[in-house]
């Protein structure tokens, strides 16, 4: 009966460290995921504030962003490390909808550090799934003097003006 006992402590153990386990390397996967994503929204932004400063940043985080919300939440988690929300600090884990959506939270964080530092001026993008985010692309749009168009380059979205 002692055996018995003892097997099913110990495989209860083994199944809390499986579990334990397996949470840990999602976490970290998509740990990953962000820091994928901030790497291109690096690049991307210093390419897009080269050839159009803020305007071409803005005019990328509202296209990107609008065909983003286009699709259903469904693919993979990415972790945003370091949010603050209601007061505290801490890492926030989400399902993506598109494999473009971490990098497009980075660059959209990386836009509203530039207006808080001063480099950059006006308001900061709304954040991506909320009811001000639909508000301000359609704001956008109406009073946009161009076309988006991709580039193949770099792959980011431009507003090609009409002549």
């Amino acid at each position: 009966m002692f055996f018995i006992e003892l097997e099913i402590i110990v495989i209860v153990i083994l199944i809390m460290l499986a579990f334990a386990r397996r949470a840990a390397i999602a976490n970290w996967l998509a740990g990953q995921r962000f820091e994928k994503g901030a790497k291109k929204a690096r690049q991307i932004f210093r390419f897009l504030d080269q050839s159009g400063g803020q305007q071409a940043v803005f005019a990328h985080l509202m296209h990107q962003g609008e065909l983003i919300r286009m699709k259903r939440r469904v693919g993979e988690f990415y972790k945003i490390p370091n949010q603050t929300i209601n007061g505290e600090v801490q890492d926030v884990i989400l399902r993506q909808a598109d494999k473009n959506e971490p990098c497009w939270v980075a660059l959209s964080i990386m836009y509203d550090n530039a207006i808080q530092d001063g480099i950059y001026h006006g308001e900061s993008v709304p954040e991506l799934w909320s009811e001000d985010f639909k508000v301000s692309y359609q704001h956008w749009i109406e009073n946009l003097h161009g076309v988006p168009v991709k580039d193949k380059t770099m792959k980011v979205w431009r507003v090609a003006t009409i002549t």
